[in-house]
């Protein structure tokens, strides 16, 4: 049925943002019923968004980048799950700007441009979070036309909005958007923050220990001192 392809084309978007090269269309078929109408699929069509014979190069280079932040943050493999998910989200804030233009929605543009709308930062941090062996997943909000990241910790998921935590003031990164629980994005613990609303996702963040943790008033990126 047509909500059942919704569903899965939408989790194959924000889950496999490697495969930014691709792109598809949905043709739909109606039945009328005495409830109203049901919407079936009629036919579904893959295409490439760049030449097939650019596509290798255009992989390889997202997967050398991501390789190159890692190696970019200072004794990012010797970090505990915790500090990577921050130290990532500090270096995206930092090296990475939001695209006013709206054009830029795939890792592979955010990277080669360094600026990208909410999907492209979400994408990059959970190919980097992959790579770095954590769980990472995605929460959408049509009414908010946004998308932000889920991240695993210790066996509880938390909101991660990255693209929130970046700041148009060059060096400044925003943290109070980060490791939040589904109560703190309703009802957010300062009063200068924005909400996010009607959301729709896979798990439930119930785990309030980041919510007004001491990074909520720093607008710096934090270093990891041993």
């Amino acid at each position: 049925s047509a909500p059942e392809l919704s569903a899965t084309l939408e989790k194959l978007r924000f889950t496999r943002p490697d495969l930014f090269y691709i792109s598809y269309a949905v043709a739909f078929n109606a039945t009328s019923t005495d409830g109203g109408k049901t919407y079936f699929v009629k036919e579904l069509t893959f295409t490439y968004l760049m030449n097939k014979g650019n596509i290798p190069a255009a992989k390889s280079y997202v997967s050398a980048q991501v390789d190159a932040i890692i190696q970019a943050i200072p004794n990012l493999q010797s970090l505990s799950s915790l500090e990577k998910v921050v130290a990532v989200h500090d270096y995206l804030a930092v090296n990475f700007n939001y695209d006013y233009t709206y054009t830029n929605a795939d890792v592979y543009s955010m990277l080669t441009q360094k600026v990208g709308v909410c999907e492209a930062f979400t994408g990059l941090y959970t190919l980097i979070l992959k790579k770095l062996g954590i769980e990472v997943s995605y929460s959408i909000s049509a009414d908010m036309a946004h998308v932000w990241n889920l991240v695993k910790l210790n066996g509880k998921w938390y909101h991660v909005d990255t693209t929130w935590g970046d700041s148009p003031v060059t060096g400044r990164v925003y943290h109070n958007y980060l490791l939040q629980s589904d109560n703190a994005w309703l009802n957010p613990p300062q009063t200068n923050l924005n909400n996010h609303y009607n959301w729709s996702d896979d798990y439930i963040c119930n785990d309030t220990t980041y919510d007004t943790y001491y990074w909520s008033d720093v607008i710096t990126p934090i270093l990891f001192a041993n």
